[in-house]
């Protein structure tokens, strides 16, 4: 009982300690062929990249991309001080984003007190083999964003597609809350969403003054090569700006401007009245970065190709950037337009692989790159005065164990008394509760069957199979292997007992013949017949509402 106390108390803390703090993430990306013409440059990897190194250390992100099947690139974990890699994506093959969606649901973990989050970058494309193939996708998406639903996940779709495109016939376009936004305004889009919704530090990198016919911007960066400006409206409207190489997409224009001479702009606005408008801007600046080391810090001082400082103007004074050395990531503030980093935990071998502008709105084209040492420290007699005062007490301990007389022990007396034939304890049994969800995502019939539950407490067998569940549900469908899964109550949840050749997967782990899996409230499992031609999602839920 002490034992079980203190386990509950030590679970309430640790969720109570959780509160506003757990968030998990699932990034979902489409690699299929039509993604070419939605992504021509091949941003979407860039902007997970970038959006993963915006969120908390203590945060856990996945990534899922796929094409006819879902691929994990990255397991759930925590983001941690490590950097983040550039994820290459290749486009080529076909598209199903139901399979995608269910896998992304299914990798969160249903634990209490957790934001969880997908965010979903497609063309709003299903399309596999045959139409029988693109359909189920279809209704997987559909069931996947019900899941979601009910399990109070939020899932957010950018859609990357073209002003004036044909929707495709299977597209989820219709069906779900989108962002839809040109490939163009990918990073735009993933900056709001990852800066207003999950609060990342977010400058903005100009002074913006709204008129009712003009908006004034003041970018405070010099000598810069080129400027994009881009202008978010919750309305379709129109935006012009001299000499500017202008874009436009349904909620978005944008504005570059090469080597701009001034750092004022005046952009003329024609809006419906009471339209909400976003100004963002990023700017690009070549240059170089003079570096200083000391014994214990390194000065950086970023300066453009005319000799200033990229980061003098006062709006930058004390503003956040990251460098990355030596693989970590160090977090530090920019003054006097300089950048000065405390390497005393870092040894003598210091690489400096990285700075990070774009958090600050610049991004940095330039010498990053530099291997310097720092002066060598002779540890070798403080190591050597170490081993030797070791030494003396290991010795002077063992001298005064041997001196020590060894005491006589006495001889215990032993009464043998008559075998006594002990009780069996009876196992404990335990009673069900909660119900099953049953999804299929794939039938023999090749028919839509809608999801099923199965109270789990009219049940008062000490097994019941998976057939007798499919049974119970009213569901008359051909599942070979069926009749040897078996679930059995436990002390917490439910056993699931494979001696089946059917394909059991829980969280991406292969339940084998022979083997049993525990699940708890919110756990699933991916069942495929031992034929193959069917396959079900079997959810372990709580009967409280959500």
């Amino acid at each position: 009982m002490v034992a079980r106390f203190l386990f509950l108390t030590l679970f309430i803390l640790c969720n109570l300690f959780c509160v506003g703090e757990c968030r998990e993430f699932v990034f979902v990306a489409s690699t299929g062929q039509t993604m070419r013409d939605a992504d021509p440059f091949n941003k979407v990897g860039e902007g997970i990249t970038w959006a993963i190194g915006n969120l908390r250390e203590d945060d856990e992100v996945g990534i899922i991309t796929f094409k006819d099947v879902p691929k994990i690139e990255r397991q759930l974990s925590t983001i941690g001080s490590a950097p983040n890699e550039i994820l290459n994506l290749e486009y080529y093959g076909q598209s199903n984003a139901g399979a995608a969606l269910l896998a992304a649901v299914d990798m969160l973990t249903p634990k209490y007190n957790t934001e969880r989050n997908i965010i979903f970058i497609g063309n709003g494309e299903i399309s596999l083999d045959d139409s029988v193939q693109t359909l189920q996708s279809v209704k997987n998406f559909q069931a996947g964003l019900e899941q979601a639903r009910w399990e109070n996940i939020s899932v957010y779709i950018l859609n990357l597609r073209h002003e004036g495109d044909p929707e495709n016939q299977h597209s989820y376009y219709s069906r779900a809350k989108e962002i839809p936004i040109p490939h163009t305004e990918l990073m735009t889009a993933l900056r709001t969403i990852i800066h207003n919704d999950f609060h990342a530090p977010y400058i903005n990198l100009f002074e913006e003054r709204t008129s009712e016919k003009n908006l004034s911007a003041k970018i405070p960066v010099t000598a810069a090569k080129n400027i994009k400006l881009s202008l978010i409206s919750a309305n379709a409207g129109d935006a012009t700006l001299e000499n500017s190489a202008a874009m436009s997409g349904r909620y978005v224009n944008i504005f570059e401007i090469n080597s701009p001479q001034a750092k004022n702009f005046e952009i003329a606005l024609n809006y419906p009245p009471n339209t909400a408008i976003t100004l963002d801007a990023v700017a690009e600046v070549e240059g170089t970065l003079e570096k200083n080391i000391s014994s214990d810090a390194l000065e950086i001082t970023p300066l453009n190709l005319n000799g200033g400082k990229i980061f003098g103007d006062s709006f930058f004074e004390n503003k956040p950037v990251r460098v990355k050395i030596n693989d970590k990531i160090f977090s530090t503030n920019i003054s006097g337009g300089e950048i000065k980093i405390d390497l005393s935990d870092e040894g003598k071998n210091i690489s400096l692989q990285k700075v990070f502008f774009e958090d600050v709105g610049v991004k940095f084209i330039g010498d990053d790159t530099a291997e310097m040492t720092l002066p060598e420290n002779n540890y070798l007699p403080y190591i050597l005065a170490g081993v030797a005062i070791i030494l003396i007490l290991f010795l002077a301990f063992r001298k005064k164990k041997l001196e020590e007389k060894p005491q006589e022990i006495p001889q215990k007396k032993v009464t043998i008394l008559p075998e006594q034939v002990k009780s069996v304890e009876e196992p404990k049994k335990f009673p069900y509760s909660g119900k099953f969800a049953v999804y299929f995502t794939k039938s023999a019939q090749e028919e839509e069957i809608s999801p099923r539950e199965f109270n789990l407490l009219r049940v008062t067998a000490a097994q019941i199979s998976f057939l007798e569940i499919l049974k119970e549900c009213g569901i008359d469908e051909e599942f070979a292997g069926a009749e040897k899964i078996f679930v059995s109550p436990s002390g917490n949840g439910i056993f699931l007992k494979n001696d089946s050749d059917c394909t059991v997967i829980k969280r991406n782990n292969f339940i084998e013949k022979g083997r049993q899996t525990e699940m708890f409230y919110g756990d699933s499992v991916n069942i495929s017949s031992e034929d193959e031609v069917a396959e079900v999602i079997l959810r372990y839920k709580s009967l409280k509402p959500a």
